[in-house]
């Protein structure tokens, strides 16, 4: 048999060829509306670019935008359910032309200026569309077609000239069930962490806050919390590296200066260290644990006494402006290691602070366990749109 035009992976049972047909055999195309610029921000929804490249799929309550539109306007520029939705134009090569269907079957929106309507001329599904779309092999041949320098564009004109491999009703509602049950595992685990993120906020906000504070193992207060200065409690130096220093291939971590983390052939330290970049807009911390090099401009705070380091970051990461505070200059902020010394920390018991640290850790390890879950569902679909399409 013919290979050609057969994908990779199919459902049991399903042997039927698929056929190709052109975006001009499929669409009937049209481009959207603009409205005068007093008329944004009241009426009916008005899908644009954004409600196209964010979703995995255009629902009316989702929509962003409005605009005033008449009846005549809204029945020449209306949306509804099953229409394909195309980016007109992009900054880039790689993004123009991306596509969205809309399934909301209560109400229908217009559509504007930036975008091109693609409504079926034949009977198809059109969530097996959007997902056909998303492939390699359409995208190429989408952007391929676009054309511009500085701003892409694609026309209606080059849209027709695409062509699609297509199966069977039959399949064609399979692979739409299936995808559709991947994306929406994508967006429950997404939810999951959102949720576990807020939860970290606001925990956070009760311990820091002393709202909510934790008892020793015979379930007695610990002592009051202390202002406490940074040079007290631990060591900072900075690095000696620049970023020239950097090496691609390097074995231990390097972390500049801005907050980048790239790769270095040598190590100057070997410690539980707190990294904080010496110049930026918001000086975040980064937790290491290992060897590592460090820019000449960028700071390791280390060698802990009476100090959790864990503490300090959960510490400094929740107070966003605990850094910027400190730094110095106008047009690049700046942080001067004799500032690092006279830092004040309020700073509970050892004990509870390892606890705290604790309690943290263990929600920032959900957190990580539901991204890696996040990670692999989503190349599990990536997988599945080379494999499933043709």
């Amino acid at each position: 048999m013919d290979q050609s035009n057969i994908p990779q992976l199919r459902f049991s049972n399903i042997n039927e060829k698929w056929s190709k047909k052109s975006f001009e055999e499929i669409f009937d195309f049209k481009n959207g509306y603009n409205p005068p610029v007093g008329d944004y921000g009241i009426g009916i929804k008005y899908i644009n670019v954004l409600d196209i490249i964010n979703n995995n799929f255009i629902f009316y309550d989702k929509i962003l935008g409005l605009a005033k539109a008449d009846e005549l306007i809204k029945n020449k520029f209306s949306v509804k359910y099953g229409d394909i939705l195309f980016q007109r134009s992009s900054e880039t090569r790689e993004e123009v032309g991306q596509a969205n269907v809309y399934i909301d079957k209560v109400e229908n929106a217009i559509f504007g200026g930036f975008v091109i309507r693609g409504r079926p001329k034949i009977e198809i599904n059109s969530i097996f569309i959007n997902y056909a779309l998303k492939t390699q092999n359409v995208r190429k041949d989408i952007t391929s077609m676009s054309g511009g320098s500085t701003r892409y564009n694609i026309g209606q004109d080059s849209l027709n000239k695409i062509y699609l491999s297509i199966p069977d009703k039959k399949e064609q509602q399979k692979i739409a069930s299936f995808l559709s049950s991947v994306d929406s595992k994508i967006e429950k685990l997404t939810r999951k962490k959102e949720l576990l993120e807020e939860y970290k906020k606001g925990v956070m906000q009760k311990i820091f806050s002393q709202e909510i504070r934790f008892k020793d193992d015979d379930g007695n207060d610990y002592p009051n919390w202390e202002d406490k200065r940074l040079g007290e409690l631990s060591k900072i130096n900075t690095g000696e590296s620049n970023k020239v220093d950097a090496k691609p291939n390097g074995k231990f971590r390097f972390f500049d200066r801005s907050g980048d983390i790239l790769m270095s052939n040598k190590f100057l330290f070997d410690c539980e260290a707190l990294i904080v970049p010496g110049e930026g807009a918001e000086f975040l911390p980064k937790y290491f644990t290992g060897k590592f090099d460090l820019h000449q401009r960028a700071y390791t705070i280390h060698s802990f006494k009476g100090l959790v380091c864990k503490y300090l970051n959960y510490y400094m990461t929740y107070y966003k402006n605990y850094l910027i505070k400190y730094a110095v200059g106008s047009t690049v902020k700046s942080l001067r290691l004799p500032i690092f010394e006279k830092m004040i920390i309020f700073l509970p018991s050892l004990t509870e602070q390892e606890k705290i640290a604790s309690f943290l850790s263990s929600v920032d390890s959900k957190v990580e366990s539901v991204s890696s879950q996040i990670d692999k569902t989503k190349e599990f679909k990536k997988g599945l749109l080379q494999q499933m399409f043709v």
